[in-house]
């Protein structure tokens, strides 16, 4: 159904493209082209993500329009960062920040510096991810941009799992999933499952880590994300791995990494072929005993 809703969106985007063209409306049409790569990319369709935002990008340095210049700059820095290419993603996401600065966008540069504290986070300088995440949490809460600011402790919650600070990280999570379940925000809800399932996991709760897992996922396939889909796939592989029902691990597994090959999320398939191969030792070592 959510497939459907997207084709569909497509389509009416794709008349909006035509009439913006045709009127040569240079403004609707970087527009368009924005929202027609966010569908895709929600799709997992990158290269087809990346073209429209970059086609949107140049149509708005023409136009001199920097609002759906910043915008598109974010959009293509996420895909890099899915890519692992963590320099190209700051570079863009640096760009975007010193317009949004230059035109006072207050909501666009807390959600620049979230995503700036992702790419660091990313990359394991957690100091630098707190930093930028603190901030935008900072001008979120000024604003009451609910939205960024559940994504924002969220993403602490993740620097502080990483740190080893367990209860601060639940705390996080706990407070990101009521504002995420108040708004109705399902991708952002799958994702604080996805979290706090992690953390069951560490502590060798499997039931409940499996639970949470299989929840996330739930979500995640109403809404059609397809990054999302593959992560809960490789937690539910894991977790039955670590149970020793190789078999059920190895069916998640192999799920996830043909979703994370079609869709070129390079991050996520680093993950779950690395999780195979530790599935594949632990095998072969039962099978020796």
């Amino acid at each position: 159904e959510m497939q459907g809703n997207y084709a569909k969106a497509l389509d009416n985007f794709k008349r909006s493209l035509e009439i913006s063209e045709e009127i040569g409306d240079k403004a609707l049409l970087a527009t368009t082209l924005n929202y027609i790569g966010a569908i895709h990319e929600v799709r997992g369709n990158f290269p087809e993500a990346l073209r429209h935002y970059n086609r949107s990008l140049e149509i708005s340095r023409q136009a001199g329009n920097r609002t759906t210049m910043a915008m598109s700059l974010n959009e293509i820095a996420l895909i890099y960062g899915n890519r692992g290419d963590y320099e190209a993603a700051l570079k863009h996401l640096r760009d975007s920040l010193k317009i949004e600065r230059e035109l006072g966008n207050k909501a666009g540069i807390a959600s620049t510096l979230n995503n700036i504290g992702g790419i660091f986070s990313a990359q394991g300088n957690t100091e630098k991810a707190v930093s930028f995440y603190k901030q935008s949490l900072v001008i979120a809460r000024e604003l009451g941009d609910e939205d960024n600011v559940a994504s924002n402790l969220n993403n602490l919650g993740t620097v502080y799992k990483a740190e080893g600070n367990i209860s601060r990280a639940l705390d996080y999570y706990k407070q990101s999933l009521e504002i995420g379940r108040r708004l109705g925000d399902r991708r952002l809800i799958a994702t604080v499952l996805n979290n706090i399932g992690e953390i069951y996991q560490d502590q060798a709760n499997t039931s409940e880590a499996l639970n949470h897992y299989y929840r996330s996922l739930d979500l995640e396939r109403e809404i059609g994300n397809r990054a999302g889909i593959a992560v809960s796939l490789n937690s539910i592989g894991m977790v039955h791995g670590e149970k020793g029902d190789y078999q059920e691990a190895m069916r998640s597994l192999a799920q996830a990494l043909k979703i994370a090959e079609e869709i070129g999320d390079e991050s996520i398939r680093a993950a779950v072929a690395a999780n195979i191969r530790y599935v594949r030792q632990r095998l072969a070592k039962t099978k020796s005993e």
